[in-house]
């Protein structure tokens, strides 16, 4: 959540809708399947959103939406803007080398 830029065109929603302080956020995966709730894109809720009926915390489709959010548009140093802890992991791994 923490590179809002590319997450709210994956997700087709609104940036405004996607917190500024992810760090924040009690249940990060939760979030992004009610952010996915409001999403523009059918496809989007029927990936991400699990049926009431189903007892799972995410849809059929999360792993593979947020895998390809992550291998394609995800940027580590963006996403460390907005997380302070992203920003330092990745600073001790360039510190090691």
């Amino acid at each position: 959540m923490a590179d809002r830029g590319p997450l709210a065109p994956h997700l087709s929603i609104s940036q405004g809708k996607i917190p500024a302080k992810p760090e924040e956020v009690g249940n990060p995966k939760q979030a992004i399947v009610n952010l996915a709730r409001q999403s523009r894109s059918s496809a989007v809720r029927d990936d991400v959103v699990p049926s009431e009926r189903s007892g799972r915390s995410v849809g059929p489709g999360y792993t593979a939406i947020m895998t390809e959010f992550v291998q394609d548009k995800w940027s580590p140093v963006r996403a460390g803007q907005a997380a302070p802890s992203l920003a330092r992991a990745l600073a001790c791994c360039r510190a090691l080398g």
